[in-house]
């Protein structure tokens, strides 16, 4: 069994109260979860803005709440065994939902914890299935990723509706998740149930099932590259159009599907969805709206401990009120650990913010001022360093989304060398538009210590070539980038593509070595 599974989306209304927003809609999403949990502990965890609880057997769950004016926020963190009878797994849940305006961001991490109690990179490989109070908020709730409405059970297509479902749905360029076709068999069979496949796939795809006569009339608008029927299962991945290869939109006939294990047709459906569909992060609203929050807390009991000071002439009578406002601080002991880690993080944010500045300050300043002190940028994490190329370098780089949040997730401990190599692209990008490169790309590269490849094998591609395309989410487009540049061996790679239509690099894929011919 694999371990990791992700997704967020937006709440954005009630289905039994339409009027909530906002607030009304966050304590509306919280009651709904906190029942959850209170059904399976069997205990009560009030309003307590921090509660901790734990099973005989081992589970356990720590609450965090608060709500300031307009925003508010809520974290469960679940540890528990598998499900499954079977499972002895132990697994972690951590569920956020924060608001600061009408609608409410929902951010659901689930990973396995008794091997190594660690993020893993994004893009592993997945086969874990959604926490199962996400279908109750999804039978409860409007919640849309993107335009896309997340729905807790597959959709069936009619006739009526047939003749424009590729058109409105498969091909739609605002979708967002990937479309999963299921279709009968001759028979009227199907290998898996829909609904039990889309409760598989909650938050990272959407499932859709129609009958034989509904799929003759869907395969004429598909074309016959990509027709669905007589038992085929497809993903369609978002973006998708006529004209994709038949490979690009992976399917499983029956013939294939009876010879194939039932895990691991699992695993193939949802590592495929997971590929493909395209993030959000609702975590970053949470982590304003806590910190805000958490802020505003303190800010009350400092005024609290200075009132205290100031109007208790008694050095015991305050000291045992100090006591007290000490005690209602200890209720916030889990986020006292929390505030610790977000103010080194945000000193480390104003460190870099500061030696851009330096920077910038250099760049527009008068060349004959400039002297030899000035500060180049360095960055603690590749993160970093693409954020800043992503915002100072736009006029040569562009960063797909994808390769974006694939560098928040990676460990690699060289940044300042992604950095260096952004900039020899930026310059290459520069000789490239004037006609003064003087030599191909590959031996202009090399000259500035870059590792460069301007294409992969034909054996590669023939097998792995879906693995380097990537969706261009501003174009609504894929891209198919052979070249590459190598870093720290196999470690990690970032796949390029230069496009002479826009006189830009476009950044693709940042992360570990991607699969080839060779292995």
């Amino acid at each position: 069994m694999a371990d990791f599974y992700q997704t967020s989306f937006t709440v954005k209304g009630s289905k039994e109260d339409p009027s909530l927003s906002g607030i009304e809609l966050m304590e509306k999403v919280d009651d709904s979860i906190v029942d959850w949990i209170e059904n399976r502990f069997g205990e009560s965890l009030g309003d307590a803005h921090s509660k901790y609880l734990e099973t005989e057997d081992g589970d356990a769950v720590q609450l965090d709440r608060g709500q300031n004016d307009l925003s508010g926020f809520l974290r469960i963190v679940l540890e528990h065994t598998g499900r499954d009878d079977d499972d002895v797994s132990r697994w972690r849940t951590d569920i956020r939902l924060a608001t600061e305006g009408e609608s409410v961001e929902f951010d659901v991490d689930v990973r396995k914890t008794d091997d190594e109690d660690r993020p893993l990179e994004l893009g592993t490989e997945v086969n874990v299935s959604p926490p199962l109070v996400l279908k109750s908020l999804l039978e409860q709730f409007d919640c849309c990723f993107g335009e896309d409405l997340l729905m807790p059970e597959a959709e069936r297509i009619t006739l009526k509706e047939a003749a424009r479902f590729a058109e409105n749905v498969v091909f739609a360029m605002n979708r967002r998740i990937p479309l999963v076709i299921l279709t009968e068999n001759p028979y009227g069979g199907v290998f898996v149930g829909a609904n039990y496949l889309q409760s598989y796939l909650l938050g990272i795809a959407k499932v859709v099932t129609y009958d034989g006569e509904t799929a003759k009339i869907v395969n004429d608008s598909l074309g016959d590259q990509l027709q669905c029927s007589d038992g085929t299962i497809r993903v369609f991945i978002p973006g998708c159009s006529h004209d994709d290869p038949l490979w690009q939109n992976v399917f499983w006939t029956w013939k294939r599907m009876n010879f194939i294990e039932w895990d691991q047709f699992l695993f193939e459906v949802s590592r495929e969805c997971f590929s493909h569909f395209l993030p959000q992060v609702g975590s970053r609203l949470y982590d304003e709206v806590s910190v805000r929050v958490h802020r505003s807390r303190q800010e009350q009991l400092l005024k609290r401990i200075r009132s205290m000071e100031s109007s208790v002439e008694d050095v015991t009578t305050y000291e045992e009120l100090l006591d007290e406002a000490a005690g209602t601080l200890n209720e916030l002991g889990y986020y006292k650990r929390e505030i610790a880690e977000l103010r080194k993080q945000l000193a480390e944010r104003d460190a870099v913010i500061e030696q851009l500045n330096v920077s910038l300050r250099h760049q527009s300043a008068d060349p004959r001022d400039a002297d030899e002190s000035s500060v180049s940028p360095e960055f603690d994490t590749l993160y970093q360093a693409v954020e800043y190329c992503q915002r100072n370098m736009d006029g040569r780089l562009r960063f797909f989304s994808r390769a974006v949040e694939l560098a928040k997730g990676a460990d690699f401990q060289r940044p300042n060398e992604v950095y260096e190599i952004f900039e020899s692209l930026v310059e290459c990008g520069d000789a490239r538009i004037s006609g003064s490169l003087g030599m191909d790309i590959q031996g202009w590269l090399s000259q500035k210590g870059v590792d460069y490849s301007p294409h992969e094998s034909d054996t590669t591609m023939g097998k792995y070539g879906k693995d380097r395309t990537f969706y261009d989410n501003e174009s609504r487009r894929h891209v198919e980038m052979q070249e590459h540049i190598k870093l720290s061996g196999k470690r990690l790679r970032i796949h390029v593509y230069w496009s002479e239509d826009e006189h830009k690099w476009l950044i693709g894929y940042i992360g570990r070595h991607l699969r080839t011919a060779s292995g």
